[in-house]
């Protein structure tokens, strides 16, 4: 439904009729214009979701930007620490994008689970962590995320790095707090539900972490094992497929070794074709744009090189590298020239970058990001409407005990 009503307001602002297979004609015609517009390193730009810190931009960050012309930027707790902060810097990073490269806005994203993975916290309201979440109606389920997508859009953000879709297991004290339950079919229905009602109210979604975290150890350290067999991993992706039936947007994978959908040593997922491209884009179906996991995390980093991630992970099948906070801005470039690089060499077929470019500005249209206006800073409180979201969720509240 929200794709239908984005195509059909897209034909309102283009004068055409209420068509819908024309609206997505004159998506495709927009994003087959722009691409031909962009120079291969404009392209590559795209590719990435670019993190720094601090507010705003100063002058590291700002030739950083003009540099990398990303095509998204991941926002974290230093980038902003009230609801007019946060909007500071998204209107500054706008304002630079739309300037500079292919001229489109950004993809503007950030981990708003709610419970402990919540990047946006004064002045927002704390949401319920997921397994609060797994307790509740399905229609409480929708309405956070309803809540959750006004506060976002309120500051700019327009992609959320939510639902987590991996399951509770006894054993991944990691995951315990941020999982919406162990059983797999309910999982699948909350994350569907979240996911249709984000989408709904604007914000993009994003699965993780694909193919599921399981019971394995914090990858932010090291590369954790999933010793799940095949039979056992189609339990795991039981709300992956929920949610994709449900028209999630991106997926995120994960970097975690998963031995029994591909057995070489040490490979994170994120760097692993028959997962990424067989059995994500193809066993399963998916179309949209398949992010990375933070690529400063120890899953990804005691192996490779940021710059060895980045070409791998494109050459797996990777739309979209989102590079984390702790990744110097030197190693960020790094990776963009890496690209550059295979992509020069045939290494990575053109071809490919192309189809990843149009997914990203495909995903741009769909949602209104081919064009941006600057957010008044001083009513950012008031548009966030954390109060009245406050009020909302005691009620709430009172559902949330559960046992997993």
């Amino acid at each position: 439904m929200h794709r239908l009503l984005l195509l059909l307001s897209l034909l309102a602002m283009l004068g055409g009729p209420m068509n819908f297979a024309q609206a997505q004609d004159e998506l495709e015609q927009r994003v087959e214009a722009l691409l031909a517009q962009m120079p291969l390193e404009v392209r590559l730009g795209q590719l990435f979701m670019v993190s720094f810190f601090g507010e705003g931009l100063n002058e590291a960050s700002r030739q950083f930007m003009r540099q990398m012309m990303p095509g998204g930027v991941g926002v974290f707790a230093s980038n902003g620490v009230s609801p007019a902060a946060v909007t500071r810097s998204t209107n500054a990073w706008q304002a630079l994008a739309v300037q500079i490269g292919a001229k489109v806005p950004l993809l503007i994203a950030t981990d708003q689970e709610g419970g402990t993975v919540q990047r946006l916290n004064d002045g927002f309201t704390s949401f319920p962590w997921g397994t609060a979440l797994s307790a509740m109606p399905f229609e409480q389920t929708a309405l956070v995320a309803r809540m959750t997508a006004t506060e976002l859009r309120a500051v700019g953000v327009n992609m959320n790095f939510a639902p987590v879709a991996d399951l509770y297991h006894p054993e991944g004290r990691f995951m315990s707090k941020r999982v919406l339950g162990h059983d797999a079919k309910r999982v699948g229905e909350a994350v569907a539900a979240y996911v249709r009602a984000l989408q709904a109210s604007g914000v993009i979604a994003t699965l993780k972490h694909f193919p599921g975290h399981g019971a394995a150890a914090d990858s932010h350290l090291a590369l954790p094992t999933v010793a799940l067999d095949r039979q056992q991993l189609e339990r795991e992706l039981l709300p992956f497929r929920y949610g994709i039936a449900a028209d999630a947007e991106v997926v995120m994978v994960a970097h975690l070794s998963v031995p029994s959908l591909d057995p070489t040593p040490n490979l994170p997922a994120t760097l692993s074709k028959p997962i990424v491209s067989g059995l994500l884009r193809g066993e399963l179906g998916f179309k949209g744009v398949i992010i990375t996991d933070a690529m400063d995390m120890g899953g990804i980093r005691q192996g490779f090189t940021p710059a060895q991630a980045a070409v791998r992970a494109v050459q797996a099948g990777v739309d979209m590298l989102a590079t984390g906070p702790n990744l110097p801005l030197s190693e960020q470039l790094s990776m963009k020239r890496a690209l550059l690089e295979a992509v020069l060499s045939g290494a990575i077929p053109r071809a490919q970058i192309d189809e990843s470019v149009r997914r990203i500005l495909r995903l741009k249209a769909k949602y209104g990001l081919l064009t941006w206006q600057a957010l008044d800073e001083l009513s950012a409180t008031e548009r966030v409407q954390s109060a009245a979201h406050r009020a909302a969720l005691e009620s709430i509240y009172l559902r949330t005990v559960t046992v997993v």
